[in-house]
């Protein structure tokens, strides 16, 4: 099956969350857990612009709008980034998965450490 640009960013995200010991809806507890996330299916009467990835990290609300490369959020998608970070979330539009890391690295320093320890131990 052909994926397209954004899926395979998708893909990759979430590849690297769930390394991370952010723990993806309805699969089994990881040994280690740094958050939890789902991805939403879009449904035509909903909100338009929910992000791709909404979850927690560190007790903190996060939000990732995945992009193809070039790619850029629509204008519902950046209202309800806007809403996000006005409520005290995390919300990023991210093309590759080396921006989530970098914003993981940016916005949890301390905890960054533990991230890269459990995808290390992950690797063994």
């Amino acid at each position: 099956m052909a994926r397209t640009p954004e899926g395979v960013v998708k893909n990759d995200i979430k590849k690297f969350l769930i390394a991370a010991g952010v723990w993806f809806a309805g699969t089994p507890q990881p040994e280690v857990v740094h958050g939890w996330m789902y991805m939403p299916v879009p449904a035509p009467f909903g909100v338009h612009g929910i992000p791709d990835f909404c979850g927690i990290l560190f007790g903190e609300p996060f939000y990732i709008e995945a992009k193809a490369p070039n790619g850029a959020a629509s204008g519902n998608q950046l209202d309800r980034h806007a809403e996000i970070r006005a409520a005290g979330g995390h919300a990023l539009v991210a093309s590759d998965v080396l921006q989530v890391e970098a914003y993981i690295a940016a916005n949890w320093p301390g905890h960054y450490a533990r991230i890269k320890k459990t995808q290390k131990a992950g690797r063994k």
